[in-house]
């Protein structure tokens, strides 16, 4: 696990904080009470929940919600989760929070949550809310108030952490396999026992299978000499069949000549019908046909080349002529009028001037003369329009005379195609009838041959009702045995389950006896070694690294510090041990030091779930003379780890630091200021 960001929000002495965390070693350098261990608290809520965490005291004071939010890294893959606070009636409580995945995003009430960051860590422990990650309190993170906890050799604490380096070392899942394998054998012990009373009257079963096979054997014989009756009368009564439904078929077939008959001589009925039908057709068509030659014969004479179109325009020239001349006579009457007038009055009405009678004689005597030129004109266009007229009244009766004779020739044509069709329907007819009448007569010669098929089939029938008779009564007999037999196959299948399931049964007490056995004499005394020489290779390894840096950070070539079988530290000055609490209080940190960098460095090699190149250190110095922390500096130089957040008071911590972070507090607040990189 790799750190990446931490963002607080009103979490106890922090407002609103955002810190970005790298890989190396980083500091959060500040004086006591200035809100440093506050930082790891929150780190250790976002992970877990409030745990031993008082929720209270966790979010700032007179605010009503809180929130941490935490993102980091675990192979290679990013999660961030947020939890959070709030307070409701004076009392502060945790609510449900967010996982972010590389997958999904959730949100989880507190357990759920908490078991699932248990997952990606793959920290085997507790899912409550309630309960710390003790593994991540020994190898990642242990709050300096508890840091001597660690060296605790009480019975209680001394049992603690041995249950809890088993679950971080993997040596759980053997105890685990021991108590299951303890619980298997038992049961299959009670399983095998079970079986084996089943299985115990398996012997009697088996007589009466014998006895059940024998009896089906005799029904057997019985039943075959009754099917060999039975094929006897079959083979009879299939013969008799065959006859029936020969006979049937011929006494089908003279139903169909009957029939086929009346049919016959009903369409012969119906085609001279149909003959004289054709007859009355031929006549009335021959008849239609001569009237119409008849009609053809009139003439009329086409009285003109010119179309109607080019008569009736004539007509209208010659009209619009003769209006024209009708309103040239007008005007000429109308001026004779004005001279007349004149010459009465004297006066010419046009220019009051005393008219000339001679002048206006002359004047009426021309207009006269021009009146009948065009009065003569328009007797002769008048002339010429009644000739006109009757001409077009020719051409429209040459007309119709013509289209009538065109559509007599057209239904005349017509009328001899119908009739050379009725004659030839009429042959067809006649010679129809003549085929009609050949087949009826066949037909009834077959009728003739077949007048027997009833009496015949009336003495098949009878047979056949005998030998149904004998068919049946075998048949009850035949069903009478097969149900003997089937009884006696459903006791033999029920006794050969039986059989087979005691069979089963003895054999599973066999093979549970067997596993039973193998789990209680070998596989459990087998896994009770191997996880005896696991701890004890463990315990060797451990005791290595806590020797390497007890020595390194206690510079005192009188004590001497070795771990037990328990993993209890165990701390000697020139041969004689001494009590944990005896030693000074710099002795005490570093040999608590020793000990949280020696599992560190285990667990991380033996835990598969740990996954982790993560340690934090909670003022790791403290009690420390100045030439110990010098002495300590160089030491946590030297530690190969991936991440390392140290919180401390010390200034000279900041030697070995990649990253510092000043932690300072004012009033009530406390604020990150990032120095540098070193």
């Amino acid at each position: 696990m790799i750190l990446k960001k931490l963002e607080l929000q009103n979490i106890r002495s922090y407002k609103e904080e955002v810190i970005v965390f790298s890989v190396g070693k980083t500091l959060f350098q500040g004086d006591i009470g200035s809100g440093k261990s506050t930082i790891l608290m929150a780190i250790e809520f976002a992970l877990f929940g409030l745990g031993d965490l008082n929720a209270d005291a966790l979010l700032k004071t007179h605010e009503t919600e809180g929130r941490v939010k935490l993102t980091f890294e675990v192979e290679e893959q990013e999660y961030t989760i947020v939890r959070g606070l709030i307070k409701k009636n004076n009392s502060v409580s945790q609510i449900r929070g967010i996982l972010i995945t590389p997958i999904e995003e959730q949100e989880l009430n507190p357990s759920d949550l908490k078991a699932k960051i248990l997952d990606i860590l793959k920290f085997n422990e507790s899912n409550s809310a309630n309960a710390n990650s003790v593994i991540y309190r020994y190898a990642i993170f242990t709050p300096q108030e508890q840091m001597n906890e660690i060296l605790d050799d009480k019975k209680k604490k001394s049992d603690e952490r041995f249950q809890t380096l088993r679950k971080a070392f993997g040596i759980e899942d053997y105890t685990i396999a021991i108590n299951n394998a303890d619980v298997m054998s038992k049961r299959l012990k009670n399983d095998s026992t079970w079986f084996r009373h089943k299985s115990e009257d398996l012997s009697e079963y088996e007589r009466k299978l014998v006895q059940y096979d024998d009896d089906k054997k005799e029904y057997k014989k019985q039943l075959k000499n009754i099917i060999d009756r039975i094929n006897v009368n079959d083979m009879n009564y299939t013969s008799l069949s065959e006859q029936k439904s020969g006979l049937e078929l011929k006494e089908k077939e003279l139903i169909a000549i009957d029939a086929k008959i009346e049919s016959l001589n009903q369409r012969i009925i119906d085609k001279r019908n149909s003959n004289k039908i054709l007859e009355n057709s031929i006549t009335n068509t021959n008849t239609r046909i001569i009237n119409l030659e008849n009609k053809n014969t009139e003439k009329c004479e086409n009285p003109s080349e010119k179309t109607v179109d080019a008569i009736n325009y004539e007509i209208k020239d010659f009209e619009n002529h003769k209006t024209d001349l009708n309103d040239k006579i007008s005007a000429l009457n109308e001026k004779i009028n004005v001279y007349k007038n004149t010459l009465s009055t004297g006066v010419c009405s046009i220019c009051d001037q005393k008219a000339n009678s001679i002048e206006f004689n002359q004047k009426i005597s021309q207009k006269n003369k021009d009146k009948e030129s065009k009065s003569v004109e328009r007797d002769k266009h008048e002339k010429k329009l009644d000739d006109l007229k009757e001409l077009l009244d020719k051409k429209q009766k040459y007309n119709i005379w013509k289209d009538k004779s065109d559509d007599n020739k057209k239904t005349l044509d017509s009328d001899n195609l119908v009739l050379i069709k009725l004659k030839n329907q009429y042959s067809d007819t006649e010679q129809s009838i003549d085929s009609l009448s050949k087949d009826l007569e066949s037909e009834k010669l077959k009728q003739d041959k077949l007048s027997d098929i009833s009496n015949r089939l009336k003495n098949i029938l009878s047979h056949l009702s005998t030998s149904q008779n004998i068919k049946d009564n075998l048949s009850n007999e035949k069903t009478k045995i097969e149900t003997q037999i089937e009884n006696t196959e459903t006791d033999i299948h029920d006794c050969q389950i039986l059989v087979t399931e005691k069979k089963e049964q003895k054999q599973n007490y066999e093979i549970l006896k067997e596993s039973e056995l193998w789990l209680k004499d070998y596989f459990i005394p087998c896994v009770s070694d191997i996880e005896k020489q696991r701890m004890s290779d463990i315990n060797d390894e451990f005791n290595s690294e806590f020797i390497s840096w007890f020595n390194k950070l206690v510079d005192d070539t009188g004590k001497n510090a070795r771990i037990d079988e328990e993993f209890t530290p165990i701390i000697s000055q020139d041969g004689e041990e001494q009590k944990i609490n005896n030693l000074s209080g710099g002795e005490k940190t570093s040999t608590a030091l020793a000990y949280r960098l020696a599992l560190n460095n285990i667990v991380k090699k033996l835990s598969i779930g740990m996954k982790s190149n993560l340690l934090i250190l909670d003022e790791p110095t403290d009690g420390f003379s100045k030439e110990q922390l010098i002495k300590v500096i160089d030491i946590l130089k030297q530690i190969e780890c991936e991440q390392m957040i140290i919180v401390s008071h010390e200034r000279d911590l900041t030697s070995l630091s990649d990253y510092i972070f000043k932690v300072t507090k004012t009033s009530s607040s406390s604020k990150i200021e990032k120095l540098h990189n070193s």
